[in-house]
């Protein structure tokens, strides 16, 4: 039969029996995904890839090839052959086999053995029988064939495009373990910034804020009290445990947050707080108490309203002498604070007045009687 003469447009054409479409699906995807040498380019398409491969998906049955399929078939340089027990009781793949020999193309002939026995004279040998006749009636010529079992999936369509490409197979295959070296250290450098990211974005950051005062049991606790860390605000009701703040977004790491502190009774505090490349931080904020319970200070008066000069004001052993204003100023160490102090009044002349005061400050106003 004379050959056709159509322009060929693909790498390969598959031949296969369906019940191998496994193997023949497999084999396709992994030959098309093949990136070609950079010497070499594909003479069929303007890319680095063995494209086309072509594999019928047609359930067709026995019988003469049709007009479409004979020019697939013609427009292929190669001609794969998925070589099974079924795949050589295949008429069909016999045929296609047929045909390419026909127009004189067996040299481009690749046998793809995935099952069955070569060396067995009966059912089980997966070599289609024209294509084992024709190499019985051509004994000059070798039959080279490619056997997955012998080789592994892997080194099996390596050799294969050994054969396509007419490099040797040593070349390609340490060319491909070289590939898989690169893949695999991209893949191993991709993966670790994956989770790189997912840990810095997405694992929240814990905050632990130890709040320091020696002096709260000595005073009444603030009627309010807030932290603000990164515009979050948070309410404190006690100040003998530890604030923990846990749901800081990843990305403050290695950053720092303002922490702000206010309360009543307390002197404000804002300061930047570094976080760690870890989970967990913790900070120590060492309070101080404003001058709420530390100052005593104001005026005394006599029985007109005039100011006295020379008056002695102790409070709990902490004294001071009003001036001729009648003002005197009283402070109180933190350590020394409380809520109420024993105060005592006195100066010669007048009735000394003894009272707990509470809540001090600097506007305090006492009064002396004058002695009848």
């Amino acid at each position: 039969m004379a050959e056709m003469h159509t322009a060929r447009k693909k790498y390969a054409f598959i031949s296969y029996s369906h019940r191998d479409t496994r193997h023949a699906r497999w084999l396709q995807r992994r030959l098309e995904s093949y990136k070609l040498p950079a010497e070499i380019h594909n003479e069929f398409e303007d890319s680095r890839y063995l494209r086309p491969i072509f594999r019928d998906r047609a359930d067709l049955g026995a019988g003469v090839l049709n007009h479409e399929l004979r020019k697939h078939l013609d427009s292929s340089k190669f001609l794969i052959v998925v070589c099974s027990p079924q795949a050589a009781a295949s008429e069909w793949v016999n045929n296609e086999i047929r045909t390419f020999l026909e127009w004189g193309r067996d040299e481009y002939i690749i046998p793809f053995i995935v099952g069955g026995d070569i060396t067995s004279e009966g059912a089980d040998n997966p070599i289609p029988p024209v294509l084992r006749d024709h190499y019985a009636a051509n004994p000059d010529k070798e039959l080279l064939s490619v056997d997955i079992r012998e080789a592994g999936a892997t080194k099996a369509y390596i050799r294969v495009v050994s054969r396509m490409l007419d490099i040797e197979f040593d070349e390609l295959w340490r060319r491909h373990l070289r590939e898989r070296r690169r893949n695999t250290l991209l893949g191993s450098t991709l993966g670790l910034f994956s989770l790189f990211l997912i840990y810095w974005f997405a694992v929240p950051v814990s905050l632990t804020i130890e709040l320091r005062d020696a002096n709260h049991n000595n005073l009444p606790m603030p009627e309010e009290a807030y932290i603000e860390v990164a515009g979050r605000k948070y309410s404190i009701a006690s100040f003998d445990q530890s604030v923990v703040i846990d749901d800081l977004p990843g990305y403050y790491r290695l950053r720092d947050v303002e922490l702000r502190f206010a309360a009543t009774y307390y002197n404000d505090i804002v300061e930047p707080i570094p976080l760690t490349a870890g989970i967990s931080n913790s900070v120590a904020i060492a309070l101080s108490r404003d001058d709420s319970f530390g100052t005593y200070a104001g005026v005394v008066l006599d029985d007109n309203g005039i100011p006295i000069e020379g008056v002695t004001v102790d409070v709990e052993g902490v004294t001071a002498t009003t001036n001729s204003q009648g003002e005197f100023h009283i402070d109180i160490a933190v350590e020394n604070q409380s809520p109420t102090k024993r105060v005592v009044i006195s100066k010669d002349g007048y009735a000394t007045r003894v009272r707990e005061d509470e809540c001090p400050s600097d506007k305090i106003s006492y009064l002396l009687h004058n002695f009848l």
